[in-house]
């Protein structure tokens, strides 16, 4: 949606200069790193049991590690997929 988003939404940013027009209608730069950097945030992304094995792996043991994926509605009423870390104090760091 973002690419979308950039060509029909530029003209209400701000001021509509020459160099703004030129980079997103003559020459969708902009549309194109927008669309890059989603790609790429994409494949960034991990899975909860590698978050949780990532947490898991420092050597404080006071927290416990809580990983996971639900669904957030977006908009339009479209569900989009979250996944989550979410750490809290454990009992033995609550008791010293």
């Amino acid at each position: 949606m973002a690419i979308f988003h950039s060509f029909f939404l530029t003209p209400f940013v701000g001021r509509l200069t020459w160099q703004r027009f030129l980079l997103t209608y003559v020459l969708p730069l902009a549309p194109a790193i927008i669309l890059w950097d989603g790609l790429v945030s994409v494949f960034r992304t991990y899975t909860p049991d590698e978050l949780t094995a990532m947490a898991q792996s420092i050597d404080d043991s006071n927290y416990d590690w809580e990983a996971g994926r639900m669904e957030i509605p977006g908009s339009a009423g479209i569900l989009m997929p979250t996944i989550f870390l979410v750490g809290s104090p454990g009992v033995s760091a609550l008791v010293s």
